[in-house]
């Protein structure tokens, strides 16, 4: 088998039938196989996909150990040489999978690649990063301008993104990651003690290490639907609090002791900052109390760790 393709799903089967939709449609000149895990989904249309789709084969796990968990889990099932870790909220363009097994093969250093993600209006959205800083962190804590820094990073790659160049970046997000499964293993996986975000951060910084490139190959597109399992109130709660749980753990991985404090100050005194603008803040105009919630459990978080 050549490539594993390997889904964790969460309330998204809406998505995920789109999903399998384009890579069954496109993927030609591999063998490849379909694993979709399910995360104890709340929203129990997932069991109507198996009879749809007789060729994926579906795991409805009753528990959710986060993100990282699932994959994992897909992967020890898997029996393909190569495992792409696809968001079900992703719509293939091209056959991209065919395309980065061939890379892949032809490029020994490379451990890892994707592609660009656009949105509806196929324009290029955040897809690639470099390495957490604490130029970086500090400004996302004090000024929350990650926006700005996303343009500038896309804009930075512009030639290439237009031109179709191959280029090395230091990570790419995990919605859609192509890899070795051997050097997966190497790397004993997604740390499941980030239950959602950073989790794919952390395992391209520990494929660096092995001595791999990453590479992102801009002439495929990939269509990706964002944060589509949390796009609510209650799933911007639950995007805020495992984000910044997993980043503490992420920096107690990968900064030393300076470093990782003088991040854990900025987001305190960031916190601190928002909790006393909050009253005149008319985005949260209807739920201020519960952002206040929020805010102080996120403070606890960076304080008590």
């Amino acid at each position: 088998m050549d490539v594993s393709v390997i889904i964790v799903n969460y309330n998204t089967s809406d998505h995920l039938s789109n999903c399998l939709d384009s890579i069954i449609k496109l993927t030609d000149g591999i063998e490849y196989e379909i694993i979709v895990v399910d995360n104890d989904s709340p929203q129990r249309d997932i069991e109507n996909l198996p009879s749809k789709y007789p060729s994926v084969k579906f795991y409805l796990r009753d528990v959710n150990y986060g993100f990282g968990a699932g994959c994992n889990f897909g992967t020890n099932v898997s029996v393909g040489r190569y495992l792409a870790f696809i968001n079900p909220d992703i719509v293939f363009k091209y056959d991209s999978l065919s395309t980065f097994y061939r890379y892949l093969e032809n490029n020994l250093t490379v451990g890892l690649c994707s592609g660009i993600l656009v949105n509806e209006l196929d324009e290029p959205i955040y897809s690639f990063n470099n390495f957490p800083n604490l130029y970086w962190e500090i400004t996302e804590a004090l000024f929350a301008n990650g926006e700005v820094k996303i343009k500038r990073l896309l804009s930075g790659k512009n030639t290439d993104i237009i031109n179709g160049t191959p280029f090395e970046v230091d990570w790419v997000i995990g919605a859609c990651i192509f890899m070795r499964k051997d050097l997966f293993e190497k790397l004993e996986g997604f740390d499941e003690k980030m239950f959602l975000y950073c989790e794919d951060v952390d395992l391209q910084l520990r494929l660096k290490h092995c001595g791999f490139n990453v590479m992102c190959l801009p002439n495929l597109r990939i269509y990706h639907f964002t944060r589509s399992s949390v796009r609510t109130i209650e799933g911007d709660d639950i995007y805020n609090l495992n984000m910044h749980r997993s980043k503490i753990i992420y920096m107690y991985k990968h900064f030393d002791f300076i470093k990782r404090n003088i991040v854990r100050l900025s987001y305190i005194l960031g916190i601190l900052i928002r909790i006393l603008i909050l009253p005149f803040r008319e985005k949260f105009s209807g739920y201020k109390i519960k952002n206040l919630k929020q805010l102080l459990i996120i403070l606890k978080i960076y304080m008590f760790k």
